[in-house]
């Protein structure tokens, strides 16, 4: 095949790469170990090297340190996505991406030259190599290229299915105790009789409650009589239909009620959480809430009254030019904007500005919003400003010259 064959010739005509350094890891195909290995962390790294190098590029120095076929050093892919090649074509390939540098300049076999111009590759966009540096790997997900291991647990997470009880059972107000059985329930971890007789242990399932039927976790949690009228009852006291079959269909019934009474019906859904004073809002805004309230015993107290802050705008100095800067986005990352007004040391507006700058972070919308607004007020002629951000981590960016 025309990849094995072009392998082949980089490799003898401009000298056999060494073997992957990471011996534990990769195979000598250069591509990851399909055996087993008796480590206890290695499983949980091959998952997320899945997710981790697809977000990774490379800046080119001397290529001694770049897979020429998987790591992505082509404006941020690789050749075996542009290609489409599987990881049993490049199984073998183990050149990398110095063995067609020479001089700072890309010595391209007539080979891979036509490969690349048939996927419509210039190697000539890319900026010259620099054989006197060394590779640089740039973790894509961080605005500094620094890879943090909370970074890439952020990615991976991201790429998971979401789940509509993840919050409720990990609230910071119900006790690590109650949310740990919950977890067990939602995801029918806990042991019951059908549970263990499918672990091949010889036994007769009945329901402990009712004895009248199999015990498995859906009959013990919703359709067993003795829980119907336990949930009726506690439905009866939140002034709500008893319809639901599910957790998650009891979560959502949930959403009906006040945000004074959505936590209290949680922790019934969860079964009997200890309520503490910081554990529920003790305001409440209408008469069901105060029927509610009143049928748990929970004292009422009304909220605290709103502070209000005094805030004040201060007239810039004679010759200097305030700008008052903001950045936004409709969630992060999100369609985001920015937005400048300058006034002179009368009050007088010099100019307005704003734009929307496509899909990005608060915190780059924020700094874009400066670095822009500094350059209107230079093309106007102003050498004397003064930024003012609502943003303190913009602005301790900045008096320290550590923005993105």
């Amino acid at each position: 095949m025309l990849v094995d064959m072009l392998n082949q010739h980089i490799s003898e005509a401009y000298g056999r790469s060494k073997k992957p350094s990471c011996k534990t890891t990769l195979a000598k195909e250069g591509e990851s170990i399909a055996f087993h290995k008796p480590s206890t962390i290695w499983s949980g790294i091959k998952l997320a090297l899945a997710e981790v190098l697809p977000r990774t590029h490379w800046i080119i120095g001397n290529g001694k340190t770049i897979d020429l076929w998987r790591d992505c050093w082509l404006h941020g892919q690789s050749l075996q996505h542009i290609m489409n090649l599987s990881s049993d074509i490049l199984k073998g390939c183990i050149a990398t991406l110095d063995m067609i540098i020479h001089n700072d300049e890309w010595r391209i076999p007539k080979e891979l030259q036509f490969l690349l111009d048939e996927h419509g590759i210039d190697l000539h966009s890319l900026e010259k190599p620099n054989s006197s540096a060394a590779d640089e790997r740039v973790w894509t997900p961080e605005l500094r290229g620094n890879f943090t291991v909370k970074s890439a647990f952020v990615e991976i997470r991201s790429t998971l299915a979401t789940t509509c009880w993840s919050r409720v059972v990990w609230k910071n107000s119900i006790h690590p105790q109650l949310s740990a059985i919950a977890w067990k329930l939602v995801y029918k971890c806990a042991t019951t009789q059908e549970s263990m007789k499918k672990k091949e242990v010889q036994l007769t399932s009945r329901c402990c409650v009712c004895r009248c039927n199999s015990e498995d976790l859906d009959h013990l949690l919703w359709n067993c009589g003795f829980v119907h009228d336990l949930w009726k009852w506690i439905a009866d006291k939140f002034q709500v239909e008893a319809t639901f079959a599910s957790f998650t269909e009891a979560i959502n019934m949930g959403t009906c009620l006040s945000p004074r009474l959505r936590d209290l019906w949680l922790f019934a859904v969860l079964g009997g959480v200890m309520l503490t004073n910081a554990s529920l809002s003790k305001s409440f805004s209408n008469l069901q809430d105060k029927d509610v309230l009143n049928n748990w015993g929970i004292e009422r107290k009304l909220r605290r009254a709103p502070r209000i802050q005094p805030c004040w705008w201060t007239l810039p100095d004679n010759g200097v030019l305030k700008l008052n800067t903001d950045g936004a986005s409709k969630g992060n990352h999100g369609p985001a904007v920015v937005g400048v007004s300058a006034r002179n040391s009368g009050g007088s507006f010099e100019f307005v500005y704003c734009r929307n700058i496509g899909v990005t972070t608060s915190y780059v919308s924020e700094c874009i919003a400066i670095l822009e607004g500094i350059e209107i007020a230079v093309s106007k002629g102003y050498t004397a400003i003064w930024v003012e951000s609502d943003s303190k981590v913009v602005a301790a960016a900045y008096n320290t010259k550590n923005i993105p």
